[in-house]
């Protein structure tokens, strides 16, 4: 039996195609006489799910995979709320010191990474396989929009309530969160949980994403483009400030979300490639760099706006195909512990881009195409000289290695067809249910094997 829309040969027992989504057809279920087995399966499994929650203590390290991810985000949420209502207090009470700032803003980042990674891991939870594409456009978008309305409320409330009433909307708005979560109800695909030791658990998802060639190919990648990626998003507001103004700022920041936004239309309504969603993530990544050169190529405060555009669209859609793979490739009982190793590899490398590649490529670039410098004539002929051509040199750099490390990418056959030669992942509710009637089969069997009392 095979599905109509892509044509997979379909699961036993399955009412959805495990690689397109679709719903099948009523022959693709069991025939007629094994029926009565099917409703006896998803019964059983109803009974696993009230079972599992008899299962060890959840604690910290491994927690998107071992508790409900709802569960994780309005904790995550009351905490980060929490926090802004310290800030406030102590900012209310005038007792408020720079080191309560990094301690606090310290905390408040530690909560958002476990909400975003609880998001991100809870998207298939609630959204259907062929549409996630889909949804991770809707959630790229609604981050574009809060970057491009965020600097027009942040301004009026500033003039308007100053910093004391924006914290307090501020703590508002978790609570609002707090309150959605608890009133939508997330579906628990996770039919089997093992029992499994935190440092086992974490060992298991280390083991999971370590043991693929291609997912430690993709690791790599991506930690040595943040390399180059990192000082390009820095180093906007200097190079403009070289040549423009604090308004000019705000245009650029303005274009940015704009092409945040526009990223995430594109997969909303799109949903990215159905097949070879790795060549999808290289295109988008190539278009990341081709920005990253715009950016730098004049001084002028359109160039800019055009370059920032087109970096921050294609990088939107290189994110959301990425995290479609993931969602797709990985188990959900996976998800937490892949997206925490991928964010923790892959982010590594931030600080080698902000703290030592965009203070050295300005200090040694801004003197070489001052008027009369060792690159004046050459380069400087091409993307100007004086102050801040040696910054825009950089982007010009910086987007051109972008561009070698995304060819060598390509280059890379196990990179490139990484989503067509890895299968996609069984559902988990199916595996829990199948992990669920092995138990019971052998617990019928060794009693079967006991001897019967006289």
């Amino acid at each position: 039996m095979t599905c109509p829309v892509c044509g997979t040969v379909a699961v036993p027992g399955a009412r959805f195609c495990h690689n397109c989504g679709a719903a099948l057809p009523a022959a693709a279920t069991l025939p007629a006489a094994e029926r009565r087995v099917v409703t006896v399966l998803f019964g059983d499994l109803s009974d696993f799910t009230s079972w599992s929650e008899d299962l060890d203590p959840e604690r910290v390290g491994a927690v998107t995979d071992r508790v409900s991810r709802r569960r994780i985000m309005m904790v995550a949420s009351c905490t980060a709320g929490s926090i802004q209502l310290v800030l406030a207090a102590l900012l209310w009470t005038d007792n408020l010191v720079l080191w309560h700032i990094y301690a606090l803003v310290a905390l408040s980042q530690v909560a958002g990474s476990f909400q975003r990674i609880a998001f991100q891991s809870a998207v298939p939870q609630l959204v259907p396989k062929r549409y996630l594409g889909h949804a991770m456009g809707i959630t790229q978008l609604s981050s574009g929009f809060a970057m491009l309305l965020m600097p027009v409320f942040a301004a009026g409330l500033l003039a308007a309530i100053e910093l004391k009433g924006i914290l307090l909307i501020d703590v508002a708005s978790y609570l609002v969160a707090v309150l959605t979560l608890a009133v939508v109800r997330f579906p628990d695909l996770l039919g089997w949980r093992p029992r499994e030791r935190l440092l086992v658990a974490i060992a298991n998802g280390l083991r999971y994403s370590w043991q693929h060639r291609g997912f430690r190919l993709m690791l790599g990648y991506f930690a040595l483009g943040n390399i180059f990626l990192a000082p390009a998003l820095v180093l906007t507001t200097p190079l403009v400030l070289s040549f423009g103004t604090a308004t000019q700022v705000a245009q650029v920041a303005l274009a940015e979300a704009c092409g945040a936004v526009a990223g995430g239309v594109l997969m909303s309504l799109w949903g990215g490639p159905r097949r070879r969603r790795m060549v999808g993530v290289l295109v988008g990544n190539l278009g990341t760099a081709v920005g990253c050169v715009l950016v730098g190529l004049d001084a002028s405060v359109t160039m800019v706006c055009v370059g920032i555009f087109w970096l921050a669209m294609a990088m939107t859609t290189a994110q959301s195909i990425y995290a479609t793979i993931v969602q797709v490739k990985v188990p959900q009982r996976f998800h937490g512990r892949v997206f925490s190793l991928n964010q923790t590899i892959s982010w590594s490398t931030l600080p080698i881009g902000f703290a030592l590649l965009a203070p050295a490529a300005t200090s040694l670039f801004e003197p070489m195409l001052a008027p009369g410098g060792s690159l004046a004539g050459s380069v400087g002929a091409v993307i100007g000289t004086g102050p801040g051509r040696g910054i825009g040199f950089a982007y010009v750099c910086f987007g051109l290695a972008l561009v070698l490390i995304t060819l060598g990418g390509f280059a890379i056959r196990m990179l490139r067809r990484f989503d067509v030669e890895v299968p996609d992942s069984l559902p988990d509710d199916l595996i829990g249910a199948q992990e669920r009637q092995r138990r019971l089969a052998e617990r019928a069997a060794a009693q079967e094997r006991e001897p019967v009392a006289a």
